[in-house]
């Protein structure tokens, strides 16, 4: 114990009066010997009443009992170390300090300036953290769904010396050392988990779970780490990604994860860590995309002995009009065949599509042009075909029927509108109007229609057809013009 003597009064004005600290000096039998003006406004007693009172009337009973109680305080046991008690104010609130205490002698007697610092807020803090944390128990052990939080303190502290060593591109450094992610899976260590995690992961108990990654790691997703870690690196505020894990029985599991990052450097002890077991998921997923590619092989097979079938009526079509001298029963044995074929187009193109349910419209007409063209080369030498068409999807559904209008139209026009040898011109658009429309336009520059007929009312099946499908099955409406030859407008819906 160090000797002391006041000798100045300015030094002990000093140590009392200029301080803005609560002090109290007191003697070997705990008597109050002197105080400072902000220990009389912690306690609401003036110094005067202090003056006159010993340690006994501000320390609880149950301090008094403690053996670090500055009221039997031990000047050989005393290690200099601030604690913890409580002082009782004048209004009797009890309020919670912490005491440093210097021992001093001063002329042959044992001092004790006692320096209090109130901890009021300081405990109320920690009595909020306390409920804050039991908050976050609650919810992250009854969340319903799995749960881990992972220590990333070390990891950080082995990407911050990256930064320091000037690495900017943390990729190209990773390409350039392709060991460095597993090297560095063990810096992220799981430190608490719940109990639905536990139930996934296959443990029995938390501390199985607990520690190093490593005992759940699939090795083939180094590459999901990888992007982890690179997200982190970037700022990143969460990651969310598939993950293949192990149960502790060396299950497969298929994870979905989601790591939140926090805001300040200090939070990476605890990074919270989400997932869902998706594991019969994916098993769900991969059985149903086995499926479909067997049902896009049996639909491809479909379509294509469809049109081969197509195709062999056709064949056998043009044979028996072969055989035939009747030039109008060849004509109608052409016509059924051109009729055929121009399903059979249909289902070419879903065979060649990478889509089993729809084909382009356009390639569908230009097919249907180059076909007929084939077809009437003989006497149509002369007619060319201009086309102008937009590029539409269509389904099955709409195109077979779209497909025969047009085959209908096209052999009318190569039949009639350019009598004997004469040339002339074809032209064909096809684009969207409005939402979910589409109009087609198709004209001649040909001789025309007669006078007395009406496509309409003629008793012709192409007419016929024509005009029952673009109205019945197409939902659409079909008008014609003769100007300088013949003009067809559609319209549909898709």
């Amino acid at each position: 114990m160090k000797d002391l003597r006041f000798n100045s009064k300015d030094l002990y004005a000093s140590l009392f009066s200029g301080s803005s600290i609560p002090i109290l000096l007191s003697d070997e039998n705990d008597h109050i010997i002197d105080v400072n003006k902000s220990f009389c406004n912690l306690l609401g007693y003036s110094r005067q009443e202090l003056l006159t009172m010993s340690l006994s009337d501000i320390v609880p009973d149950e301090n008094k009992k403690n053996d670090t109680s500055v009221i039997i305080f031990d000047v050989n046991t005393y290690d200099g170390k601030p604690f913890e008690s409580v002082d009782i104010a004048k209004t009797g609130e009890r309020i919670p300090v912490e005491i440093v205490v210097f021992p001093v002698r001063s002329h042959g007697r044992d001092l004790y300036f006692s320096i209090v610092n109130d901890i009021r807020k300081r405990k109320t803090n920690e009595i909020k953290l306390v409920q804050s944390e039991k908050q976050y128990r609650n919810v992250f052990e009854n969340a319903g769904i799995p749960i881990w939080e992972e220590d990333f303190s070390t990891l950080i502290e082995e990407l911050d010396r990256l930064k320091k060593a000037d690495v900017t591109d943390l990729r190209d450094y990773m390409s350039r050392h392709p060991d460095y992610v597993e090297s560095i899976l063990p810096l992220i260590r799981v430190r608490n988990v719940n109990s639905e995690a536990i139930k996934v992961l296959g443990a029995e108990t938390k501390e199985q779970v607990l520690g190093s990654l490593e005992k759940f790691f699939d090795p083939s997703q180094l590459g999901v780490i990888k992007e982890e870690i690179i997200a982190l690196w970037e700022g990143k505020k969460e990651f969310v990604s598939e993950l293949k894990y192990y149960s502790l029985q060396r299950v497969p599991l298929t994870l979905l994860l989601n790591v939140k990052f926090p805001e300040k450097k200090e939070d990476f002890k605890r990074v919270i860590v989400s997932f869902m077991d998706i594991t019969r998921l994916k098993e769900t997923e991969i059985s149903l995309i086995h499926a479909i590619e067997e049902k896009k092989v049996l639909l491809k097979e479909l379509y294509h002995r469809t049109k081969n079938n197509m195709q062999m009526i056709g064949s056998l079509l043009s044979l028996k009009a072969s055989y035939t001298e009747n030039r109008k029963v060849s004509e109608v044995f052409e016509e059924m065949k051109n009729r055929i074929h121009s399903m059979s187009l249909v289902h070419e193109k879903l065979y060649q599509s990478e889509s089993l349910y729809s084909i382009h419209l356009n390639d569908y007409i230009e097919d249907i042009v180059e076909s007929l063209k084939s077809s009437y080369a003989a006497t149509s030498a002369a007619v060319s075909v201009t086309t102008d068409l937009k590029e539409i999807s269509v389904s099955i559904e709409t195109a077979i029927p779209l497909g025969i209008v047009v085959n209908e139209i096209l052999v009318n026009t190569f039949k009639y509108a350019f009598p004997g040898e004469s040339g002339g011109e074809i032209r064909i658009s096809l684009l969207k109007t409005g939402e979910g429309m589409i109009k087609l336009l198709m004209s001649d520059n040909g001789a025309g229609l007669p006078d007395d007929f009406d496509p309409r009312t003629s008793e012709s099946l192409g007419m016929k057809l024509i005009f029952s499908i673009v109205e019945e099955q197409l939902k659409g409406d079909i008008s014609y013009f003769t100007q300088g030859g013949v003009n067809w407008e559609l319209n549909f819906p898709v």
